[in-house]
């Protein structure tokens, strides 16, 4: 519940990753952009054949996601599998600021960036950025696995009220190369 910042989010978790860094508060906005790309850039190093692009923000504040973030190659955007971003119009995109042609060919993930407070984390106080995933959630596990901060996974996830729910075998949380899943044993996997 701490990293959620609405109290009816407690019955609509959806996965995030969630970093901790020392934002610059005079200039947040860019300080928490800046840190977002570092990391996503970091996060998919750790996945092989797939990298990172870039991301957009949202035009309208009256979209759930605030930010769309992309990524190519690999097994988790080949176009036999997934629908590939392509935007050919001269005119700027509709939904998007600041969508490069570069993202072409990419696949994407519609995301709500927040900062959601500050913790003590290994006796220093730090910002908490989380990146809640409101799509791609086919591919939510290997980037979760990647990350190069924290992931939390609940067990069943997906668009409020639609039919499209996803569901993994226990909630979890993915920290410095190891899973900690949440079963009745409570035990982890190091993973790579």
């Amino acid at each position: 519940m701490g990293a959620q910042s609405e109290a009816d989010r407690a019955f609509n978790w959806k996965p995030m990753l969630v970093y901790l860094a020392d934002l610059d508060h005079d200039n947040l906005d860019s300080s928490v952009v800046k840190v977002v790309e570092e990391q996503l850039a970091k996060t998919f190093d750790n996945i092989e054949g797939t990298e990172y692009v870039g991301i957009a923000r949202a035009k309208s504040d009256s979209y759930l996601e605030n930010f769309m973030f992309f990524f190519k190659g690999g097994s988790l955007c080949n176009a036999e599998e997934h629908n590939l971003y392509v935007w050919s119009s001269p005119e700027p995109h509709p939904g998007l600021l600041d969508f490069k042609p570069s993202y072409n060919g990419s696949c994407a993930a519609a995301v709500k960036v927040e900062v959601a407070g500050k913790v003590s984390f290994n006796g220093k106080i730090q910002d908490v950025i989380t990146i809640t995933f409101l799509t791609a959630y086919d591919r939510l596990t290997d980037i979760a696995v990647a990350t190069s901060g924290f992931a939390v996974v609940p067990k069943t996830f997906g668009n409020w009220g639609g039919a499209v729910k996803h569901t993994v075998s226990a909630p979890y949380v993915v920290h410095d190369n190891r899973m900690y899943l949440f079963t009745k044993d409570n035990f982890s996997v190091e993973l790579r």
